[in-house]
């Protein structure tokens, strides 16, 4: 392969990113004007990407000082879904208009895009978990997101690129037993998007979920 079937392939990839990264920006920039709406939301988001894929499952809430961890031990990621976590696929959408639709047909929660609303609780998602191939072969993998340069297009197709980047050269651990690895995605608090104030433990607050289903 020559120099220029490597330039076309990076451009490519850019302009993948790209667009990525502008989706990623309208969804992120939305949470600044739904703070409370987003408050509400970030549960029900990490809640739906449990159940995605799954008959039953088993979820659990972690609050602490300093971060929010959330857990489950659903079904594992493809190895699409976990980049799309990364740059998520502007064909996943979950709107309100049609998030319904989308969830009857298994687009979002695992893809990436049901989840950029969990920022509201930090700008920085670790995520943790099994992804299976086409051998049907599981491994695990973990990696961080930090959306914090959200703002700066550029800065953040780099992130992207970056991360996808490290992804991909990572030798990871093959894994017997999916039983052994829950799927986990970790928020660093007082670590918020720009123009947002921090989120701390005491925000942390659930009692809508009891209300709404009283």
């Amino acid at each position: 392969m020559g120099k220029e079937n490597n330039e076309i392939k990076q451009t490519v990839q850019l302009q993948l990113q790209s667009a990525s990264a502008k989706r990623l920006q309208e969804k992120l920039s939305l949470i600044k004007n739904r703070v409370e709406l987003s408050k509400k939301r970030w549960f029900w988001e990490l809640l739906q990407n449990a159940s995605d894929y799954n008959d039953k499952v088993s979820v659990r809430l972690v609050v602490n000082n300093d971060k929010v961890e959330f857990y489950h031990d659903g079904a594992p990621f493809s190895i699409t879904d976990a980049l799309n976590l990364i740059s998520p696929n502007s064909d996943k959408d979950n709107d309100d208009s049609n998030q319904t639709e989308q969830r009857k047909k298994g687009n979002i929660g695992k893809f990436g895009t049901g989840l950029v609303s969990t920022h509201i609780l930090s700008s920085i998602m670790k995520v943790h978990g099994l992804f299976v191939n086409e051998e049907k072969r599981l491994f695990e993998f973990s990696f961080d997101l930090d959306r914090s340069c959200f703002e700066d297009k550029l800065a953040l197709v780099n992130q992207m690129s970056e991360a996808t980047e490290k992804f991909s050269n990572t030798q990871f651990d093959e894994v017997a037993d999916a039983s052994y690895c829950q799927t986990s995605f970790s928020y660093i608090l007082n670590h918020p998007l720009p123009k947002l104030p921090a989120m701390t433990s005491s925000d942390i607050d659930l009692d809508y979920l009891y209300l709404s289903s009283g």
